[in-house]
This record gives C-alpha cells, sequence and structure tokens, in this order.
C-alpha cells in the first residue's frame, strides 16, 4: 500500500468481494508501510470487529506492523506473516492461531511476550532478525508441535528468562547465539532435537534441554556457563524426577582438559553435571556416577561441524 494513503488503514478499504469486486478475491501478497495505523474495525456499524483483509482468500505473505492475530483475514491458511514497523508484540497476541506457517520477526521489538505465539500449532520455521536485546517469554513458543526450524539473528543479547519459551516443538537443530541467557526448560520436550551448538558466554539453565529424547550431539565452549541452579539436575537431565541418564552421545568442547571446563559449571563437577546423580531431599549428599558421558576435549567449532556433517552423510 503507498504511503499515500495516509498511513491509517481501517475496515473498509480492504474490506471484501462484496464491497471491491473480484480484487480481494486475487490478492496474493500485501505490504504495509510501517506507519500504517492498524485499525481491527469498527466498534459498531455494519462490520464490527472484521479482520482488516477480510475477503483475501488468496492471500499467503503479509508483511507490515500486523501485531495481533485479528489483523490476519480468517479465511485463508498458510500465510508467510513478516512483521516489520513494530516496536512491540503483546502478550497472547497470536496465541493459537492456526494461520501462521512462517513467521519472520524484522522490527525493533525489546521482547516477545508471556504466551505470544502459545500452541500456533502449524507454525514451521521463525526467523528473528532484531537489531537489539530481546527478551523472549515464558511459554512465548511454547507447543508449537510443528516448528522445525528456528534462526536467531539478533544484534544483541538473547534472554530466555521467562521459561518454558520453546517447550514442546519439533526443533531439529539449534544454534544457541553468542551471549544467550537460557531459562529452565526452555527447550524441554523437544524430540526432534538432534544437535546443538551453544555460542560463547552463553547461560544454560537447569534442565533448558531436558527431555529431548533424539538429542545426541552437543558442543559447548568454554566460556559458556552451565548452572545448576541448586537442583542437582543439568541443562540436559533426561527425567529431573527419576535421575535417568541423558540421552547425549558425546559433548565437544575447545576446553583443553576437564578441569578446565569443570570451572564453568556452578555447583558440581563435570561429571556429576552430566549424568545421574543421587542425593538425599536437602542436598547434603550427592555421588558421582563412574560412567560420565564422552566428552572430547580441544575440539573447536569447525571440528563438531565436521563431525555433523559425516553423521548426516551416512
Amino acid at each position: 500500500l503507498p504511503e499515500i494513503m495516509g498511513g491509517v488503514l481501517n475496515t473498509y478499504p480492504l474490506m471484501n468481494a462484496s464491497k471491491n469486486g473480484d480484487a480481494m478475491i486475487n490478492l496474493t501478497s500485501i505490504y504495509l508501510p510501517a506507519h500504517t495505523d492498524m485499525l481491527a474495525g469498527r466498534v459498531s456499524g455494519s462490520w464490527p470487529n472484521t479482520a482488516l483483509l477480510s475477503g483475501a482468500v488468496g492471500l499467503k505473505n503479509i508483511t507490515g506492523p500486523i501485531d495481533k492475530k485479528n489483523y490476519l483475514p480468517s479465511e485463508v491458511s498458510g500465510i508467510t506473516l513478516t512483521i516489520t514497523g513494530t516496536t512491540g508484540i503483546s502478550n497472547q497476541a497470536f496465541m493459537s492461531n492456526t494461520q501462521i506457517v512462517n513467521l519472520t520477526i524484522s522490527a525493533p521489538i525489546p521482547r516477545i511476550g508471556w504466551q505470544t505465539f502459545y500452541s500456533c500449532t502449524n507454525l514451521e520455521s521463525v526467523t528473528l532478525n532484531i537489531p537489539n536485546d530481546l527478551f523472549i517469554g515464558t511459554d512465548a513458543f511454547k507447543n508449537c508441535s510443528n516448528l522445525e526450524t528456528l534462526t536467531f539473528n539478533v544484534n544483541g543479547i538473547i534472554n530466555m528468562d521467562g521459561g518454558n519459551s520453546f517447550m514442546a516443538t519439533k526443533i531439529k537443530t539449534l544454534i544457541i547465539p553468542d551471549n544467550t541467557i537460557v531459562s529452565a526448560d526452555a527447550f524441554w520436550d523437544c524430540d526432534s532435537l538432534e544437535w546443538v551448538v551453544i555460542g560463547e558466554n552463553v547461560t544454560l539453565g537447569t534442565t533448558s534441554l531436558g527431555e529431548c529424547a533424539n538429542l545426541r550431539y552437543v558442543y559447548v565452549p568454554k566460556t559458556a556457563r552451565l548452572s545448576l541452579n541448586g537442583s542437582f539436575n543439568g541443562p540436559f537431565t533426561k527425567d529431573r524426577d527419576s535421575n535417568k541418564h541423558p540421552t547425549v552421545t558425546a559433548i565437544y568442547t575447545d576446553a583443553a582438559d576437564a578441569a578446565e571446563v569443570e570451572t564453568l559449571i556452578d555447583n558440581g563437577t563435570w561429571c556429576e553435571y552430566w549424568n545421574d546423580v543421587s542425593h538425599s531431599s536437602d542436598g547434603s549428599e550427592r555421588n558421582r556416577v563412574d560412567n560420565c558421558i564422552p566428552v572430547v576435549y580441544d575440539k573447536d567449532l569447525d571440528d563438531f561441524m565436521a563431525v555433523i556433517e559425516a553423521l548426516q552423510a551416512e
């Protein structure tokens, strides 16, 4: 839409085929200027609270300051949504939406709120192009059961300290960017996850990658901070209640030896951290398990990715 429209988009200009002929039926893509004032619909009159793009049954690509699900046409599915021109997305703004398949956020938003995209069950890919620090709230993408691809392009610190941010998704591979704070249970129960790269200066919380049944390979740089948070459950714990062994086959690290990497772990040792730990109810007794997960030392990220590529080629 041209900016000459004055930046106000009401229900009427893009109503439906009955008012605009066949134009809306044939519309497949739309770009809305960043300053567009999105008015969701009249509070009285013939079309109260109607989606702005109602009638655009063929619309698949939407770009603009769409920060609420009721701005989307209810008649369509399989939408690729690119959010631009907004500085905030509210809590539960798109909760339980089943229309969005591909999501890109390219806007200077400081936070993705509580349950913003919770249970968007048809969402398959998310790309976050954020030019500043970003806070990702509790349950922000939880139960997006078809979400496979997650890409971070954030020029700042990512804070997932809200908890459960991407729990129960189908993410297959995960690269956690540098300077990220990952909360407890952030990627809990991501059963499709196969390998993870942890960036520099990342803080990884308790059971943040727990119950990921197919997770096999992890890269942990020596600058990472792996926190037990006083619970004796590491981020890869299989089951925090029964102390089952994690599923991880091998951990790769650029640390020279166990002594170097153990200094990065709060409240425990490397062996305890990646394995079962028995303890009393008050945490006063802790016993190491002899068979630690194999750790491959003195390997950089390129070495790790070469291993992954070789495994994928088999």
